[in-house]
């Protein structure tokens, strides 16, 4: 009878110290994958909201999962399902997964912590905004630009953040016009971008599209001269020549005043006051002007007018254009502009001219009408968008050179763009030279959730498993590498030949000789053009294909 008690109690050890290690038998690559599938915005350490708990693994259908919770009252668990109460303090929960496969199991614990009530942090969606972020005219020569001067980014919830500047299309060396991008984003990723361009002039000519400041620049109260007086208002005497008129007692008596700005008398008994002319030299053109007109210290009063003339244009100027305001002209193809007081009456009757901006259109080099070659636009490509990221920066990488007039400037046209909606859009990219030859070139925006193919889109079926099997009832999308959402790959149903289409390690897929694959389109989409062994058929407008092998 000792004995066996002896052996029965040997016996219930051995399967004690069996069931021990049959514990710690499940494979860490699968336990690895048991995850709580969170509500989106939450964390372990910051639960809202209801989460749904997996029952069992993909890669293992014999594995089952059940789960069990420390604080009901917090987080019940009920048809797989983790339903939260959030309490008036933050709560401690630990869930227990117990992972079973066959007589094995595992216990995994996670630690999870409900957010009391009024701590729920809301999604930040919203961008930085950067202020400050404006172009920079460089002179060849000078130090190199402090670009982050002045330039800051704010953000509605982390207050200051950092801002970037990539200049790497920037060669301080070379006359020409250079974009730069600002970023600046914030801690939950939201990136906001501002692109400004860096214009690079010598002390000689401007390049196309520079804007320069016509502005007194002398430190003590003057008259304008005869002759060029570009050099006093701060231009280049070899680009612009600066003249005024001679009218009577008012000849060459433009007032140069020690706040940098211009004015203009008036002769208020013929109302032919002073004239001031900007023009530029030979082949040279005015793209745009912006004249800030002042009050200086008399004020401007009276009846005073004036008439300003864009080459052959004249518009005439009352007294509400002509105090404290700013008028700007766009679109200009002149080499010649002027303004002249044509005040009349009893008061002063003066105009002030705080500055003068001038769009420079470049230098005409060659005779007129002889220029017929465009400019050529480098960096355009196509572009793959995804919804929900953040809009392209189409300028980024892209320019245009032109022979005669060196680098121009490239607009895009993206009216045609939706970025909400799955397809395919034009980008039109356009630069024009002084002599109006222009450059375009369409590329192409395709936009896509990053899953679903669009119209256009060419996606690829070939077999994506790591072993040598055949193709199962049903669809069979997945397996070779496609949206079974979308597309239904089948076999048919021939004699003992049933299903029995080769899905090869390599990829390759192998008919029999009594077997017929099917590719078919679902949501009334259609095939445009296949290439099958190396062979292509296009123009297409199917809606179903069948790849078959000849018997």
């Amino acid at each position: 009878m000792k004995k066996l008690v002896t052996i029965f109690t040997i016996m219930l050890i051995s399967i004690f110290i069996v069931s021990c290690e049959s514990i710690d038998t499940l494979p860490t690559e699968l336990l690895e994958k048991v995850e709580i599938n969170l509500s989106e915005g939450d964390r372990l350490d910051h639960i809202t909201s209801d989460f749904s708990l997996p029952s069992g693994l993909e890669d293992n259908k014999e594995i089952t999962i059940t789960w069990t919770s420390s604080d009901p009252v917090v987080i019940l668990i009920e048809n797989n399902m983790g339903k939260v109460t959030r309490q008036s303090a933050d709560k401690s929960v630990t869930l227990t997964a117990k992972v079973v496969l066959g007589s094995n199991s595992k216990d995994i614990t996670f630690d999870l912590i409900v957010i009391k009530l009024e701590d729920v942090i809301t999604p930040d969606t919203t961008k930085p905004v950067i202020t400050g972020a404006k172009d920079i005219n460089y002179t060849i020569g000078d130090a190199e630009p402090s670009y982050l001067d002045g330039v800051s980014a704010t953000d509605d919830v982390d207050g200051e953040v950092d801002v970037t500047v990539d200049t790497t299309n920037v060669n301080l060396a070379v006359k020409g016009v250079y974009n730069i991008i600002y970023t600046a984003m914030d801690n939950a990723g939201n990136k906001e971008e501002v692109t400004v361009r860096v214009i690079v002039t010598s002390n000689e000519v401007p390049v196309v599209g520079e804007t320069v400041t016509f502005k007194y620049t002398g430190t003590t109260t003057d008259k304008m001269t005869t002759g060029n007086n570009a050099a006093s208002v701060g231009l280049v005497e070899s680009v612009f020549n600066i003249s005024t008129d001679s009218v009577g007692s008012y000849n060459n008596m433009i007032g140069l005043n020690v706040d940098g700005s211009v004015r203009l008398y008036a002769d208020r008994t013929t109302g032919n006051g002073n004239t001031l002319t900007v023009a530029t030299l030979g082949e040279q053109k005015i793209n745009a002007i912006t004249i800030v007109f002042g009050v200086g210290s008399n004020t401007v009063e009276g009846e005073t007018s004036g008439l300003l003339k864009l080459g052959s244009q004249e518009i005439t100027l009352g007294l509400a254009d002509l105090s404290s305001t700013t008028k700007t002209y766009t679109d200009l193809d002149i080499k010649e502009f002027s303004l002249k007081n044509t005040t009349t009456g009893t008061k002063s009757g003066q105009i002030w001219i705080v500055s003068i901006d001038i769009t420079y259109g470049g230098s005409g080099s060659v005779t007129p009408g002889e220029d017929t070659v465009a400019p050529v636009i480098n960096g355009a490509k196509d572009i793959t968008y995804v919804i929900g990221q953040d809009a392209p920066n189409y300028l980024a990488g892209v320019s245009a050179l032109d022979a005669v007039d060196g680098v121009v400037q490239v607009s895009v046209d993206t009216s045609a763009v939706n970025l909400e909606v799955f397809g395919t859009y034009d980008v039109i990219y356009t630069a024009t030279d002084l002599k109006g030859n222009v450059a375009e070139v369409v590329v192409q925006i395709t936009v896509t959730d990053g899953e679903e193919p669009i119209s256009e889109q060419t996606i690829t079926m070939k077999y994506t498993g790591t072993s040598t099997v055949t193709m199962t009832s049903g669809n069979n999308a997945a397996s070779v590498g496609l949206l079974d959402s979308l597309f239904n790959v089948s076999s048919d149903s021939a004699t003992q030949y049933n299903n029995l289409i080769g899905l090869n390690k390599d990829g390759s897929i192998r008919p029999t000789s009594q077997t017929t694959a099917w590719i078919v389109f679902n949501f009334q989409t259609k095939i445009n053009k296949i290439t099958f062994n190396l062979k292509t058929w296009s123009d297409l407008d199917l809606a179903a294909t069948t790849v078959a092998k000849p018997r």
